[in-house]
């Protein structure tokens, strides 16, 4: 991985504008995942915002920044594009509002844990090995 972890960090430092993409019925990996590169990229100046087609689930309210999930965006305003936990690019649904998202015009890195991934980003960072998104993001993070 450590390839695709420096092509991300190249594509992270270029960019300013970074949408973060959590899949639908969004459970605590995806929506953690999203909150915690927001955190990070806030840090880095970068300006973030996190996206997700259905609303978040009550029990999941208690996380930090939870209510900032958006559900329509212009993803043309975007510089990178980052899909978290979604095991193929049709479990965001954003493809049928927006059919050429995952096209290549914009980068996009797809971030994932499950075996079903399809490998649709840019650079994909898919570890079915790993538990959940967040034991990847974290392996990232030490990077």
């Amino acid at each position: 991985m450590e390839a695709e972890f420096q092509h991300t960090k190249r594509l992270i430092d270029k960019a300013e504008k970074i949408l973060l993409i959590a899949h639908r019925k969004p459970d605590g990996d995806t929506l953690g995942t999203c909150i915690a590169f927001s955190h990070a990229f806030k840090k880095e100046g970068k300006d973030v915002t996190m996206a997700c087609i259905d609303d978040v689930p009550g029990r999941y309210l208690y996380m930090p920044d939870v209510k900032e999930f958006i559900k329509e965006f212009n993803f043309h305003e975007y510089d990178l594009l980052m899909v978290c936990d979604a095991g193929a690019s049709y479990m965001t649904d954003y493809h049928k509002i927006y059919p050429d998202i995952f096209k290549g015009d914009i980068p996009v890195i797809n971030i994932d844990h499950h075996a079903s991934n399809d490998n649709f980003g840019t650079v994909n960072i898919v570890d079915h090995h790993a538990a959940s998104t967040t034991m990847i993001l974290y392996k990232f993070f030490k990077h």
